[in-house]
């Protein structure tokens, strides 16, 4: 559609400031409004445009500059840009768009664009397939949105091989890593400032073509992650024509050394490494994280876990070696009882011969008593001991006589057991049980001097 000059002098809404067949320049509108084809520039600022579509852009073929700044645009339609093959210059900075209201086709169609405002906007991640047509674009900015992350994914599958500028200042950057800007190979001029930035790589080395770099007002925290970005910094303000754009203010937020406070002051000399770090930090905070608190609580647990395994595995060998004595003392006791029992057999039968002996004394002295009867067991052995003697033809008058010999008798087998005593070495206590025994039967036997003659008569003992 044609329009003549005095149409497009009716058609300018009031608030047009330049109303030409070249350019139109109006503020305060709501809509795109209808431009004569021959329009170069279109300039619609700071109204209440809300969305962009091709319905009056498409007769723009022409135009190499279209402003759309400070209105409330939140929607591009896909084909809005469609017929813009000249647009060298697009404006859309201070406006509603956020991530996504973009797509890969919404700027494919923009050969020949060599700058694009998209600042101020709602922009909280950037997409390298919205550019992956924009090669001749030099001029990007991306100030004053909500971007938290730069990587090597985020220009990956962009086509900005010839970009120059990129403003990513005022964001809410807080990561930046080291091949984020890889695939900007002629970038110049770099712009990272307010930001969240409180540790970076040296993400710029690779960047030949760098002359301006902006990293002010951001949070840098001059640890020795910091170092590798510093040692950059310093190489590159040495260089000529480099700029580090208020280079002295990147100062730190925090340190971990005092005499640091500026990015560039930090070196490999004053760099405190994180095992020192922790240290001193423990001593003047006690706790600065929850992790450090975590950690120091973990390494207590370990400690104390294997302070006890190491208590038990020594109780244990305390008792396993306790057992072991005991049971050598038990075998040891074993074997005395063994050879005393061999030696209580053995004393005991030598104690019997020296009864027998003791008897037969007896009997020289008495050789003209009468027989006597015996109850139980034909010979005279230890189970004689057991035995009650009865003489029913004694006389009580034996009884008087026999007194002070039955004493030498007793006499004799106590001395009899205290030598079986002596040789159980203090513990046998079969022996001691014969002992009694003997000693029992002796005294309690009501003693007859008649059949005790007769016994060793009986015997064979001799009599004088």
């Amino acid at each position: 559609m044609v329009i003549s000059q005095v149409q497009l002098s009716l058609l300018c809404p009031s608030s047009c400031v330049v109303c030409s067949e070249d350019v139109i320049i109006c503020h305060k509108l709501i809509n795109i409004i209808a431009a004569p084809g021959s329009t170069k520039a279109l300039m619609l600022t700071d109204g209440l445009i809300d969305s962009v579509d091709n319905m009056f852009l498409s007769e723009l073929s022409n135009m190499s500059v279209l402003a759309l700044s400070n209105n409330a645009i939140s929607s591009i339609m896909e084909n809005a840009f469609q017929n813009l093959s000249f647009l060298t210059t697009l404006l859309l900075d201070h406006n509603r768009i956020s991530s996504q209201s973009l797509d890969s086709s919404t700027f494919s169609w923009l050969h020949r664009l060599e700058t694009l405002w998209l600042g101020n906007n709602n922009l909280n991640d950037i997409d390298g397939s919205w550019f992956q047509s924009s090669r001749a674009l030099k001029t990007l900015q991306l100030e004053g949105n909500l971007l938290n992350c730069l990587n090597s994914t985020t220009f990956a599958h962009a086509d900005l091989r010839n970009l120059e500028t990129l403003d990513l200042s005022n964001n809410l950057i807080v990561y930046l890593g080291r091949d984020s800007f890889r695939g900007l190979p002629r970038l110049r001029r770099l712009d990272l400032s307010r930001n969240h930035l409180r540790s970076a790589p040296d993400a710029f080395s690779y960047l030949p073509w760098l002359s301006v770099l902006n990293l002010d007002l951001n949070l840098w925290s001059c640890t020795c992650e910091l170092r590798e970005l510093a040692s950059f910094l310093n190489s590159y303000i040495q260089a000529p024509e480099k700029d580090l754009y208020n280079g002295q203010r990147m100062v730190c937020v925090n340190t971990d050394n005092a005499a640091v406070q500026a990015v560039l002051e930090l070196t490999d000399a004053n760099c405190v490494p994180p095992n020192r770090n922790i240290t001193v930090e423990v001593v003047a905070k006690r706790y600065n994280t929850s992790e450090q608190y975590i950690r120091n609580v973990a390494i207590a647990i370990v400690f104390s876990f294997l302070g006890g395994v190491g208590i038990t595995l020594g109780m244990i060998a305390i008792a396993y070696h306790k057992l072991g004595k005991k049971f050598e003392l038990v075998q040891e006791e074993n074997r005395v009882g063994e050879s005393g029992l061999e030696s209580t057999q053995w004393n005991f039968c030598e104690g019997k011969d020296t009864l027998t002996k003791c008897h037969a004394l007896y009997n020289s002295n008495y050789k003209s008593h009468k027989p006597w009867d015996r109850e139980d067991s034909p010979y005279l052995g230890s189970d004689m001991l057991e035995s009650h003697f009865t003489c029913h033809k004694c006389s009580s008058t034996a009884h008087a006589v026999g007194k002070h010999k039955r004493e030498i008798v007793l006499q004799k087998a106590t001395h009899v057991g205290e030598q079986l005593a002596n040789c159980q070495h203090e513990g046998n206590d079969q022996h001691s049980v014969l002992q009694q025994r003997i000693k029992g039967k002796l005294a309690s036997t009501p003693f007859d001097l008649k059949c005790f003659k007769s016994i060793c008569k009986g015997k064979g003992f001799q009599t004088f």
